[in-house]
């Protein structure tokens, strides 16, 4: 009994690694991976000055709340938080092509919604995990 067993679970890994090896030169993979979503990055304070130094386009949002963001934010921000029940709605109209980048007040809220912005096909997503904290702690400016 032990040997059928094992032979069935050896059977169904293959058959699972064969489909997935399959699938890999499908046409319509694209289309199937934006389906998926999107994988962020995770980066520093100083990799995020860089961002925005080299790449003009890079859609910096700030999903902390209203209040927080009016005592200070990155420059360029925009302000969608993630504690508003609209929160996923207002991400759907962000434009998915242009490199984005998230961040909260220190990591804690940015990490949940982490899983909501992935959820959407990000051509690149960037997740500045230590958020306004790290950013005012490295010494970048704030705006209000």
């Amino acid at each position: 009994m032990k040997n059928w067993i094992f032979v069935c679970v050896l059977a169904l890994g293959l058959v699972g690694c064969r489909e997935k090896a399959g699938s890999e030169n499908s046409p319509g993979d694209a289309e199937s991976e934006a389906a998926a979503g999107s994988q962020s990055t995770e980066i520093k304070a100083d990799e995020l000055a860089e961002m925005l130094q080299a790449r003009p386009g890079l859609v910096v949002i700030d999903i902390r709340t209203p209040a927080e963001f009016a005592q200070g934010h990155i420059e360029g921000a925009i302000n969608i938080d993630f504690l508003d029940a609209g929160f996923a709605e207002a991400i759907a109209g962000i434009d998915t092509g242009a490199p984005t980048a998230f961040h909260c007040r220190s990591g804690g809220r940015s990490g949940q919604a982490e899983r909501v912005l992935e959820a959407f096909p990000f051509a690149e997503l960037y997740h500045f995990s230590g958020g306004s904290n790290a950013w005012s702690d490295a010494g970048k400016p704030m705006v209000k």
